[in-house]
Formats: structure tokens, sequence, C-alpha cells
């Protein structure tokens, strides 16, 4: 049986407070700071990008009109 790779992005929420002279100094700040533990999953964020999977596999032309007609249907669904 085939293996693929399939790269998804999908987001969370959570709130920093941040000790800091100015709001950029805060902005700055936040930046690579870990995920804090209370962060929660944002239902239905997982994304899947078509050139990211394509990157990712070695796919036929027959496997990338698939993924394509996937995706299009996929985000019909999460659209209507």
């Amino acid at each position: 049986m085939p293996k693929y790779v399939i790269p998804v992005t999908y987001m969370m929420y959570s709130k920093y407070t941040i000790d800091a002279p100015t709001l950029v100094d805060a902005l700055d700040k936040v930046q690579g700071l870990p995920l804090p533990e209370d962060a929660v999953y944002l239902d239905e964020s997982v994304n899947i990008i078509e050139e990211d999977v394509m990157e990712s596999n070695d796919l036929s032309d027959d496997d990338c009109r698939v993924l394509s007609d996937w995706l299009a249907e996929d985000y019909r669904q999460r659209n209507d």
C-alpha cells in the first residue's frame, strides 16, 4: 500500500499576558514564545495546501487531478 505525506496547518487560540513598556515591545516579545498550555484547537481549521502535498510526494498526473478535485470539493463543503 502506498504512503503519502500530507502536510497540514491548523489554528490554535490562546492569550499571553506580556509585561512590556509599549505595545510594540509586547508584540515583539510574544513572537517565538511557546504555545501556552491552555491553547485550544479551532474547530475545522485544518488546511491542506495543494502545492505542499505535491512537493511532499511524487504524484502522477492522475493523482494531481484527484488532489485538485478533492480539495475543491472539500472547500465547497466547508463553505456551503
